[in-house]
């Protein structure tokens, strides 16, 4: 799985209880990004429930008296919600972007090739002026 913080944040996004305008432009941009994150998404969702950000609601149980289990809450939903950890895990930058990163990376490559190329034309330009102030001169 390549990008595991960028799909790590995506789950939390997606499960994230009231969702901000902000969190709805990354989870866009993320899926745009990231469409196989479907296949991912299980994996990902027991990783973060070991790590305590995201929990399974209504999913507690209890024995009955003839020794089987079953669901306190039968009739409500059962589904993934973000934690208050999950939303401070995003808010604190504990998954930074390895895409943002790569195109930082990628940003200052250029800005060094424009910069290595400005400084060969200066060069060129000195070389010049001294081969034509030499030949000219005789």
């Amino acid at each position: 799985m390549d990008n595991s913080n960028d799909r790590y944040a995506l789950v939390l996004l997606l499960y994230k209880g009231n969702k901000s305008v902000l969190d709805k432009y990354r989870i866009g941009k993320l899926e745009k990004k990231y469409p196989d994150n479907k296949s991912y998404q299980d994996a990902i969702i027991k990783e973060l429930i070991s790590r305590g950000l995201i929990e399974y609601k209504n999913s507690e149980i209890k024995q009955v008296e003839n020794g089987t289990w079953e669901y306190i809450h039968p009739d409500l939903p059962k589904f993934n919600q973000t934690t208050q950890q999950g939303e401070t895990a995003l808010k604190s930058g504990l998954f930074p972007s390895e895409s943002a990163q790569k195109s930082i990376d990628k940003r200052y490559r250029n800005i060094q090739l424009i910069g290595i190329a400005i400084a060969a034309l200066g060069g060129l330009i000195t070389i010049l002026s001294f081969l034509y102030k030499w030949i000219f001169r005789q």
